[in-house]
C-alpha cells in the first residue's frame, strides 16, 4: 500500500512540475511537426519554448520532406503565422527547470497582431495586449488574480497614447490621466485608495511628462485642501501655500528652482577631451531641484502667525516667532532652520523685552500637543538681560585676561558697577567696581578677604 502512495506522489510531482505542457518535436532548439508547426525549445533544457504554425516553408506550402529535411536555422527564419503558444522555464524545489505557458495570441508575417495574453503560473490572465504589426496598437489591460482588472493603457504605434487608469489591490482608483505620444499629458489625478474609492489625493496639470501648471493636494478626507501651487518643468514654482487639516494656512512662500547641492566627495563633471564627430563638447546640464525663496510665513492650527522671515530654503536672516496668541516671543538672526545665532527675547506672558544679545543654544518649533511654541535656549555673549522693559544686566565679551565682563544698571539705565561674571548665569565673579569702590566677589556674594589677596581695593 506505501508502495502505491508513493509511486502516485511521484507522479503528481511530476505533473504539477509541467503544469500539462507537452514536450513535442524533435530534442534539437528548433524543429518541425505536421502539418506546419514549428516547435522552440529552450537550448540548454530542451524544455518548451514555443509552438505554432508558420506561413510556408521557404515561400511554399510545408511537405512532409519539408518537415524531415529542414534544418535548425532554416526552421529558426521561417515567419510565424497564426495562433501561437510561448513559454517561460521555472524551477522546481529540487532546481529542475520546467516550461510554463506564458504567452499565447496570433502572429502576422512574423509579427505578433490581435490581442496577446500574458498568463501567470496557474494560467490567470494577467494581462491583454493589442498589438497591430508587431507594435502595441490599441488596449492594454492588467489584470489581478482574481481576474479583476487593475489597470488600462492605450496605445498608438508602439507609445501610451489615450486614458489611462490603475487600481490597486483592494479595487480602488489609484491614479488616472491622459497620455500623448508616451508623454503624460493634460489634468492627472492621483487617490489616497486605503480606505475608499475615488478619495482624492492630487490633482495637477502635465506637459510633456512633466508637472507644469496649477497642483491641489488634498488631506485624507478627499475634499480639505493640504497644499496648492503652480509647478514649472516638474518643479514647484511662485506662490505657494499648505494648510492643516482644519482649513486654516500651515505656510506660505514662494518656490524658485536652483542647483540641487552636490553630495560630499561628489567629483565635478569633467568634459571629454575629445568632441563628438560633428560636435562640440557640452557639459551636462546640471540637476536643479525647487527651494524655498523669499518671504514666508508659518502658521498655528488656530490661524495665528507662527513664524516670518526669508528663505533661502532654509531659515535665513531676520526672523520673527509669536506665541499662539500672537505675542512676538523672538527676533533675530537664524543660525539654521531651528535656531537662532542673536536674538531680542520677549517674556510669554507681559511681551516685554526680557533680553537680546548672541544665543549659544536655541531651538523653536511649534508643540504638536499644545499647539504652542516650544523653545529653548542660553544666552552667550555679549547678551543683555531687561528687567520690566529696562535694560538690567549686560554681558560683554572677554577682556585682555579672558574675563567675561559684564555691567550692571539701576532702573533708570544708569550704570551701578561692572566687573567679572560667570557668562552661563550673569553670576559676579572677581573684582567689580561700584560707585567708585572695588568689591570683590566669589559667585555672587562680597568676598573681602579674597578681595585683599587679589589686590582688589
Amino acid at each position: 500500500m506505501k508502495i502505491i502512495i508513493t509511486i502516485l506522489s511521484i507522479s503528481l510531482v511530476s505533473g504539477c512540475a509541467t503544469l500539462g505542457v507537452t514536450s513535442k518535436g524533435k530534442k534539437a532548439e528548433f524543429s518541425m511537426i505536421k502539418p506546419n508547426i514549428r516547435i522552440d525549445k529552450f537550448k540548454d533544457t530542451f524544455n518548451m519554448k514555443g509552438e505554432g504554425p508558420v506561413k510556408d516553408c521557404g515561400g511554399k506550402p510545408c511537405t512532409d520532406g519539408d518537415i524531415d529535411n529542414l534544418k535548425p536555422d532554416q526552421i529558426k527564419a521561417l515567419k510565424k503565422h497564426g495562433e501561437w503558444k510561448e513559454y517561460v522555464e521555472k524551477e522546481d524545489e529540487s532546481k529542475k527547470k520546467f516550461s510554463v505557458l506564458d504567452m499565447q495570441g496570433n502572429y502576422v508575417d512574423g509579427q505578433r497582431d490581435g490581442v496577446w495574453t500574458k498568463l501567470g503560473e496557474k494560467g490567470e490572465k494577467l494581462r491583454e495586449t493589442t498589438y497591430k504589426l508587431g507594435k502595441k496598437d490599441g488596449v492594454e489591460k492588467k489584470f489581478n488574480l482574481k481576474g479583476e482588472q487593475t489597470e488600462e493603457t492605450n496605445f498608438v504605434d508602439n507609445k501610451k497614447d489615450g486614458k489611462y487608469w490603475k487600481k490597486n489591490s483592494k479595487g480602488f482608483m489609484e491614479t488616472e490621466g491622459l497620455f500623448k505620444n508616451d508623454l503624460r499629458e493634460g489634468t492627472w489625478t492621483e487617490y489616497h485608495a486605503k480606505e475608499a474609492d475615488m478619495i482624492k489625493k492630487n490633482v495637477s496639470e502635465y506637459s510633456k511628462d512633466k508637472k507644469n501648471g496649477k497642483s491641489t493636494s488634498y488631506h485624507k478626507d478627499g475634499t480639505t485642501v493640504s497644499a496648492e501651487g503652480l509647478y514649472k518643468d516638474g518643479l514647484k514654482s511662485g506662490a505657494w501655500k499648505n494648510y492643516y487639516d482644519n482649513g486654516k494656512p500651515e505656510s506660505e512662500g514662494s518656490y524658485a528652482p536652483r542647483e540641487a547641492p552636490k553630495d560630499k566627495g561628489e567629483k565635478e563633471t569633467v568634459k571629454p577631451a575629445t568632441p563628438p564627430p560633428g560636435g562640440d563638447v557640452t557639459a551636462p546640464e546640471p540637476e536643479k531641484k525647487a527651494f524655498r525663496m523669499g518671504h514666508w510665513k508659518e502658521y498655528y492650527k488656530n490661524g495665528q502667525v507662527f513664524a516670518e522671515g526669508q528663505r533661502e530654503h532654509t531659515r535665513k536672516g531676520e526672523w520673527k516667532f509669536f506665541d499662539n496668541t500672537g505675542k512676538l516671543r523672538f527676533k533675530g538672526k537664524m543660525a539654521n532652520e531651528a535656531g537662532m545665532e542673536s536674538a531680542e527675547v520677549y517674556d510669554e506672558k507681559t511681551g516685554e523685552i526680557i533680553g537680546k544679545g548672541k544665543l549659544f543654544f536655541n531651538l523653536i518649533k511649534i508643540d504638536e500637543e499644545t499647539q504652542n511654541i516650544k523653545a529653548g535656549f542660553k544666552p552667550s555673549n555679549p547678551y543683555t538681560y531687561y528687567k520690566d522693559g529696562k535694560k538690567d544686566f549686560d554681558v560683554l565679551g572677554e577682556d585682555k585676561e579672558g574675563n567675561v565682563m559684564g555691567v550692571q544698571y539701576d532702573s533708570s539705565g544708569r550704570e551701578i558697577g561692572r566687573g567679572p561674571v560667570i557668562a552661563m548665569n550673569r553670576k559676579k565673579n572677581g573684582c567689580w567696581t561700584e560707585g567708585g569702590k572695588k568689591v570683590y566677589y566669589v559667585m555672587d556674594k562680597p568676598n573681602a578677604k579674597m578681595g585683599d589677596m587679589q589686590g582688589c581695593k
